[in-house]
């Protein structure tokens, strides 16, 4: 193989390695990018979509206050406004839970809700008894337990949020990982290259010259094989067959 060759086969191995490497890189930190954009987005409307449920939920206590102090119309209509933005919302996130735990609970919200639901419903026997007072007692009792189903769904967002912290990490080092491998890469073949020109280019030259010092100094004849057939290798014939017409030192 001739020495231009050899010199840009290096060359070019190396560029090739680099280029996979740097791909395979650029890859993974786009693929790393992609699953945290979507579990972030994810976990945040689910977030606020629990947060939109508790704030509708206390409504239900504003309702509560409204018909303890006599003020029953403005009550009811609090009552009904909580309720059409209470299961709107929880419709919602029931549609984009995918996992079987936040599933499970937003189940029971729905159970519990229904129950809350059954005890506005009683309202108007309590009010005409003249048991607003017992009505709110029994109001509030339900609305607690559906507010204990709505925190344990946030308590597992939370979780979820602490496992989305840990996974971050973890793409951080996948991300890092691609680009050590490029450098040790870049390393090796840099290292390995340098083996290349100093065994095919450097070691003949110095042996070469060596070799003609031998023959103007102590008049050793000149002889050098070399298993390549490159400029080198010519080089040292035509210094050997120039060796034959000069003669040596005395």
């Amino acid at each position: 193989m001739r020495l231009k060759l050899k010199i840009t086969f290096g060359f070019f191995i190396i560029a090739i390695m680099l280029f996979i490497a740097g791909a395979w890189s650029i890859v993974q930190v786009k693929s790393a990018q992609n699953f945290l954009e979507e579990l972030l987005n994810n976990n945040l409307q689910k977030n606020l979509s629990s947060l939109h449920i508790y704030e509708s939920l206390k409504k239900n206590y504003e309702a509560g206050i409204l018909l303890s102090t006599g003020k029953n119309k403005e009550g009811e209509a609090l009552l009904v406004k909580s309720d059409s933005l209470f299961t709107a919302t929880l419709n919602q996130l029931a549609n984009v839970e995918k996992d079987k735990k936040g599933k499970e609970i937003i189940k029971n919200i729905f159970a519990s809700y229904s129950k809350m639901v059954a005890v506005k419903k009683t309202f108007p026997e309590y009010s005409a008894k003249g048991k607003i007072s017992l009505f709110v007692s029994r109001l509030y009792s339900s609305v607690k337990k559906v507010e204990s189903n709505i925190k344990e769904l946030q308590f597992l967002y939370v979780k979820k949020m602490e496992n989305l912290k840990t996974k971050i990490g973890e793409s951080e080092n996948k991300s890092i990982t691609p680009g050590l491998v490029a450098m040790s890469a870049a390393i090796l073949f840099a290292l390995l290259f340098s083996f290349f020109v100093n065994h095919y280019i450097v070691t003949p030259i110095i042996t070469i010259r060596k070799k003609v010092d031998d023959f103007t100094e102590k008049g050793i004849p000149y002889e050098y094989d070399l298993e390549s057939q490159d400029e080198i290798a010519e080089l040292s014939e035509s210094i050997r067959i120039l060796s034959t017409r000069v003669p040596p030192k005395e």
